[in-house]
């Protein structure tokens, strides 16, 4: 599908096109459509918002099929949401690992417009058996097996009934009080704040209530994780997002003269529970002092920290880190941890400035 591509966009692979926000995206505390990252797995769909219908099937009392005019039946409702690509950092891990090679900027936060999903799910009646919920997109193409051969497919992923219900996530159908973009989903699409990018399903074709665990392939195959469990080691697929922060100010290299007082800003999200804590080490991590917390604070989105620093008078290379916590305890960690892939990459991530003489 032809498209007009923001010049603020960064292309790391093509067809499918993914494309990374700019270093901007860390200037703001909501992000412009322009510069906000995009993710396909396969072709962007040609939908005509009024041929296009959502099929809500599966095991509930009244299917239904919902157009664009019946979705405007209902209350609305905006979400502040930030939403990260799960192999978002991944180019920071090296040759070991696979996928697109997103650096740091495939996230982003939006004002997420929409129809909460729980009320669809309470107009149709989910059944008392539903343990999960299936939502495919109009999004489908072909993808290699192990074995050499190939499968045709849509992309689908599921959530589990407490998520899905759950009052923040939406069927949205705008994004920064304007209607979606082809590349971010329209007409409809999931917003699952709290989770990875991967749950938020685009271009929403079906909603599918089931009775048993959903094994697709971007559940099993893809979007999955080893994780300790019973003493084994089992796949489960990715879901909430790891507590992570990023220094925006300065960037990676960037010279700053020496003596002079400059303000480290950045951003901290994800996690169980709200941010509750940034620090910031000027020392390579050898020792952290705590940041402030600057904005409002919203509990699916990004918050803003800052730190003032006195650059030493001695020119040279310094190496910045920042670190974040959540009420619940939950802090970044210093290593990244393999059984997770090339996913969940939130681990501190140094960046090095040099000092120079005035």
């Amino acid at each position: 599908m032809k498209r007009e591509v923001s010049r603020e966009l960064v292309y790391r692979s093509r067809q499918p096109d993914n494309l990374e926000g700019p270093r901007q995206v860390f200037d703001a505390s909501v992000t412009p459509v322009e510069a906000f990252f995009v993710r396909n797995h396969f072709d962007v769909p040609e939908i005509d918002a009024e041929s296009w219908r959502l099929s809500v099937e599966g095991n509930v009392e009244r299917p239904r099929e919902l157009g664009v005019a019946e979705l405007d039946d209902f209350e609305h409702q905006t979400v502040r949401a930030t939403i990260e690509c799960a192999g978002n950092s991944r180019a920071h891990l090296g040759e070991r690992a696979q996928g697109v090679p997103w650096r740091d900027r495939a996230i982003g936060t939006a004002e997420w417009g929409g129809v909460p999903l729980r009320e669809v799910l309470d107009e149709v009646g989910l059944g008392d058996e539903v343990v999960e919920l299936i939502f495919v997109g109009a999004d489908r193409g072909t993808l290699e097996t192990n074995d050499g051969g190939q499968l045709e497919m849509s992309y689908a992923r599921s959530l589990p009934r407490p998520k899905a219900t759950a009052e923040e996530v939406l069927i949205a159908t705008h994004m920064n009080g304007e209607p979606l973009e082809a590349d971010h989903g329209f007409p409809a699409r999931l917003v699952v704040p709290g989770w990875y990018g991967m749950a938020s399903v685009k271009w929403l074709s079906r909603i599918i209530a089931v009775d048993q665990r959903f094994d697709g392939y971007f559940q099993t195959e893809d979007y999955a994780t080893w994780v300790p469990e019973h003493d084994l080691v089992v796949r489960r697929p990715v879901g909430p997002m790891a507590v992570k922060s990023h220094i925006g100010f300065p960037i990676d290299g960037q010279s700053i003269t020496a003596g002079e007082a400059v303000v480290l800003r950045g951003y901290a999200w994800g996690g169980r529970g709200n941010i509750e804590a940034v620090e910031v080490s000027v020392d390579g991590g050898k020792s952290y002092e705590p940041a402030d917390l600057a904005g409002t604070n919203h509990p699916f989105a990004w918050r803003a920290w800052e730190y003032e620093w006195v650059v030493p008078d001695e020119p040279g290379e310094r190496i910045l880190c920042s670190r974040a916590r959540t009420g619940d305890g939950e802090v970044q960690p210093d290593h990244h941890d393999w059984r997770r892939g090339a996913y969940i990459v939130n681990a501190v991530r140094p960046v090095k400035v040099v000092i120079t003489g005035e």
